[in-house]
């Protein structure tokens, strides 16, 4: 069975780790990006991405280059953005046909999960898929960093062996 992570990176935090899972299943990897792109500087980040993942906004993406018809496992993974999923994971959700499509999904955080592994599902049920797995981890900037990757480790190996 072939897997996509599928992710939006904005520090290179959710990039490592779908990097670290995908090596680890042999799983291949889409990153989603925006069109526009998103600042960058500390403060600017913060305000801007938490107001539009609280608007809920769908930004453009670019491409994603796959089809995700290759694959019997697609998993989407993004950042905790003012307790929601990110703009570009909304984005990727919410225009993807995911009928019939087996899904997991993570998220990562500094301090909670709020509703992104919620909406997520939700937004993947509306469209007929379903999600089979949902992990959130810790920012790798914060706490033990080797034991979030342990622990994503651990979740995808048993998500892909619970679909064998």
């Amino acid at each position: 069975m072939k897997i996509l992570f599928t992710y939006y990176s904005l520090d290179g935090n959710c990039r490592a780790l779908a990097q670290l899972m995908a090596g680890a299943v042999g799983g291949d990897l889409a990153e989603l990006r925006l069109t526009g792109g998103m600042p960058t500087g500390f403060v600017t980040k913060f305000l801007v991405g938490g107001k539009r993942s609280l608007m809920k906004e769908v930004p453009v993406l670019e491409p994603l280059g796959v089809n995700l018809d290759d694959y019997g496992l697609v998993v989407i993974g993004g950042p905790v953005w003012a307790w929601n999923i990110s703009p570009a994971v909304r984005s990727f959700v919410s225009s993807t046909d995911w009928r019939g499509r087996k899904t997991a999904a993570f998220v990562m955080h500094g301090g909670g999960k709020g509703k992104a592994l919620a909406t997520i599902k939700t937004l993947v049920d509306e469209r007929g898929g379903e999600v089979i797995a949902t992990a959130d981890f810790m920012d790798l900037r914060q706490g033990d960093a080797e034991q979030t990757r342990e622990k994503a480790l651990t979740w995808i190996r048993a998500t892909v062996a619970g679909m064998e």
